[in-house]
């Protein structure tokens, strides 16, 4: 049974955070709070660059893989702060399901770009991932452009 409490604690910890953002966002409702929360959100991965050196010999990467690591650390840093704009205009619950759909694009990225085969199994696990994120965002959508 310590497996559930280990398997739900990491959905726990996350919805915390979801809410803890929105709260943030909410209470300091002037245009740089957004960018005040992408300081803090980023801000491990400062710490990790900064101190990194001192534990590993990180610095003996191949100038093009540093430059794919900056790539990815930039493209993570956007995904932040498209969610906290996402995060300021919706509520966490309309927001946090197509969190859920990183998995998805994943799985389409790997088949166009790295050729990799979907099996039936990953096909119909992404629409069930989905199906329900079309139904939160059609009132949305509807709500938008009438």
């Amino acid at each position: 049974m310590t497996w559930f409490i280990i398997a739900i604690i990491a959905p726990f910890l996350w919805s915390i955070v979801n809410h803890a953002d929105k709260y943030l966002l909410s209470k300091h409702e002037s245009e740089s709070s957004v960018g005040s929360l992408m300081i803090f959100s980023t801000f491990a991965g400062i710490v990790v660059v900064i101190f990194a050196p001192l534990f590993t010999d990180s610095l003996a990467i191949p100038l093009y893989q540093a430059g794919v690591l900056i790539l990815s650390g930039i493209l993570a840093a956007s995904g932040i702060m498209m969610y906290l704009y996402a995060l300021e205009h919706e509520e966490t619950s309309m927001v946090v399901p197509f969190m859920q759909l990183i998995p998805v694009f994943g799985y389409i990225f790997a088949y166009l770009i790295l050729g990799e085969t979907l099996t039936s199994n990953q096909i119909i696990a992404s629409l069930i991932i989905i199906f329900p994120d079309f139904l939160i965002a059609t009132p949305s959508i509807v709500n938008s452009i009438v």
